[in-house]
């Protein structure tokens, strides 16, 4: 009963412990901004997150504020460029908590900071398209849009405002919608057409011109390359030509010889194209009539020798 009695009394002991922690301290997440209130009245705010101590209720409060990036798209805003020209402007903004008490003490809630940036996005998208011509907002030429320098001048606009009066800092500001009236959208179109048509038509003439000059330096190498090669074939023909006369001299020394080895020289080009059966007394085939008549004589039955006769026998 003794030891019954002591656990009971730990069990009890921790609970007031939890208890007691729970009204002295709270924990500031790393998400979060707190703010404690001493009697319904801003004491101190945290911003940093931890473990912290704090009066029990009723005598000190706290009010957490989550610190993570909301996000909303800001209603269009239709204005005058500084050129004149129509343009339809949506933006989405992204936006979080930096200074608690500043934002407790100006708004409150999120749903009042979303109606605060929604006025003050508005007016700064306004004065951006205003300060802007037509063809940062619509070009066919990529280097001559704006978009990201709108943005930055949005964001800046707005980050001054909001972080003073606030408590808020601006996270991002990005271009969603831009929108045009019909007939200007027409006149867009047209251009832009105008604009691709061109660009097309320089492309094509420079396609055009490369083309020529890539052909001409294509017949001006066929025509070297031709030069050469007649040249070359010009000198291999006299070479040729000389060797010919120097063969010729020598045929013409000894012309039996030289018809000779004519005729082996058609039997050599001939010898492994076909096989043809030819009379000796045709040349070339000429050259084979006396080795042909010597194998044909061989192959002839040789009449049989006369038996030698028999010796007498001497008489003693």
């Amino acid at each position: 009963m003794k030891r019954r009695g002591l656990f009971t009394m730990f069990v009890a002991l921790v609970l007031v412990a939890i208890l007691v922690t729970f009204l002295v301290a709270f924990q500031v997440r790393i998400n979060e901004r707190a703010l404690v209130f001493t009697f319904g009245k801003v004491s101190r705010p945290i911003t940093k997150p931890g473990l912290y101590l704090k009066w029990p209720y009723p005598i000190q409060t706290v009010r957490r504020y989550d610190t993570r990036v909301n996000v909303f798209e800001a209603k269009p805003q239709e204005s005058y460029t500084d050129d004149g020209k129509n343009v339809t402007l949506a933006v989405t903004v992204g936006w979080s908590i930096d200074d608690p008490r500043g934002f407790y003490e100006s708004l409150q809630t999120e749903s009042k900071a979303r109606e605060q940036l929604e006025t003050l996005v508005g007016s700064e998208t306004n004065s951006a398209i205003g300060r802007h011509t037509f063809g940062q907002f619509v070009s066919t030429d990529e280097k001559k849009l704006a978009f990201e320098n709108i943005e930055s001048e949005i964001q800046k606009a707005i980050a001054t405002t909001a972080e003073e009066r606030y408590g808020i800092r601006m996270d991002f500001v990005r271009i969603t919608q831009l929108g045009l009236p019909e007939k200007v959208t027409e006149r867009v179109f047209a251009r832009m057409k105008a604009e691709r048509e061109r660009i097309a038509k320089k492309y094509r003439s420079e396609g055009k011109s490369e083309a020529d000059k890539i052909r001409a330096d294509a017949d001006r190498q066929k025509e070297v390359l031709l030069s050469t090669a007649e040249a070359q074939a010009t000198r291999l023909r006299g070479q040729g030509e000389a060797a010919a006369a120097k063969a010729y001299q020598v045929f013409k020394a000894n012309e039996e010889l030289a018809v000779f080895l004519r005729k082996l020289d058609a039997v050599r080009k001939l010898k492994d194209r076909l096989t043809i059966v030819l009379d000796t007394r045709s040349p070339p085939w000429d050259l084979f009539k006396g080795d042909l008549e010597k194998v044909i004589h061989r192959a002839r039955p040789q009449p049989p020798k006369p038996a030698a006769a028999n010796p007498k026998p001497r008489g003693n």
